[in-house]
């Protein structure tokens, strides 16, 4: 038998880098690992800090507890997690990680630095460096505050024709990843998100992009990121999606209830947020300032996108509408686990919650 074709197994340095290249496809599902992994420590101020629009690098500072010195070794290999541990979990996990993919993965994409400090040490802190299999090389002692900073330098550099793509396309990389930061900023109460942004030119001196206020309403959070003038062009829209709900015959509730205010009792389903109003002006010319969630997870629904822009310009139809929806959904009604950057969901009952929108 030739040799040449019998089945060999890969070795393990390169299923590392080909599984790395699908975990983090741009620049964009790298910081958004990066702040769920604050979001989900419980950090309260987040700040997202560009050099070069992530060319050069990109880090995540955050005022959560920290990283506790058990964990410096395992933080960066593949499929370590806290968050789950076995696959019937996902049914009810509730933070926006749990795969224990994304900082492995980000090891072989890039050189990744994390400095961190807990309550019982700081202000002594300690810096640990990386290894592109995710494995410990070193550490390092340092001052800080409690809380962790994840710094991604070179991103992509050592993969030729990403590095180049990746180069060729920055700027549009940097402006769907801050469309992406947007939608965690207005959406995350309790949590202040500061993204700035520093160029060659600019020296050591950073820009401000926008930052978020993470107040408790929801219409305060989208006017923090987007500016005061949103407040006038949105109407507010609840609907519950059970059907022996106290508003089954598919009446909304505009303008009667503050979205985020009360959330569903456990076992309902509803759909809250707001949507301009349904008059010229209010609008815009594209669909870029729409925003879908489902139990605060951003994510990508374009069935349920359709039907919202089908029904808005059927009242508007020169312009779609400016959205800010949330799903409340049990975890057991849709899966996660579809996509590397966890923005595909599937659910379960698609075309009934399609149907309410429409009717409601």
């Amino acid at each position: 038998m030739d040799q040449d074709n019998l089945l060999k197994p890969i070795n393990s340095a390169t299923v590392h880098k080909i599984c790395s290249g699908q975990v983090i496809i741009d620049l964009t599902t790298a910081v958004k690992e990066l702040v769920e992994n604050s979001l989900d420590a419980g950090a309260t101020h987040i700040e997202v800090k560009f050099k070069d629009y992530g060319l050069e690098s990109v880090s995540v500072s955050d005022n959560g507890p920290g990283i506790t010195t058990g964990n410096y070794a395992t933080l960066c290999l593949k499929h370590y997690t806290s968050k789950l541990s076995a696959f019937d979990d996902l049914a009810t996990v509730r933070t926006y990680g749990f795969r224990g993919e994304a900082l492995s993965s980000l090891c072989a994409l890039a050189h990744v630095t994390v400095t961190t400090a807990t309550a019982d040490l700081s202000p002594r802190g300690v810096q640990l460096d990386y290894a592109s299999t995710g494995v410990l090389k070193g550490q390092t002692a340092i001052a800080r505050e409690v809380g962790t900073t994840i710094t991604l330098s070179q991103l992509f550099a050592q993969w030729p024709v990403r590095y180049t793509q990746f180069k060729k396309t920055i700027r549009r990389e940097y402006a769907r990843c801050m469309a992406v930061l947007e939608a965690y900023g207005a959406v995350c109460a309790g949590t202040r998100l500061v993204v700035s942004h520093q160029t060659a030119k600019q020296g050591t001196a950073s820009q401000m992009v926008f930052q978020s206020n993470g107040k408790p309403l929801w219409l305060d959070r989208i006017a923090g990121v987007f500016g005061p003038k949103f407040r006038s062009l949105l109407t507010s829209y609840s609907v519950a999606l059970d059907e022996h709900a106290s508003d089954a015959d598919g009446s909304n509730r505009q303008n009667q209830s503050r979205p985020d205010d009360q959330p569903p009792s456990p076992g309902s389903s509803r759909i809250d947020g707001y949507v301009s109003l349904p008059r010229s002006g209010c609008g815009r010319s594209g669909t870029e300032r729409q925003f879908y969630y489902v139990n605060g997870r951003p994510c990508d629904l374009p069935k349920v996108a359709r039907v919202v822009n089908e029904v808005y310009r059927s009242y508007n139809p020169q312009q779609y509408p400016i959205v800010f929806l949330n799903i409340h959904l049990d975890p057991g009604a849709f899966d996660v686990n579809v996509s590397p950057d966890k923005r595909t969901l599937f659910l379960h009952d698609e075309a009934r919650l399609q149907n309410r929108i429409r009717v409601s």
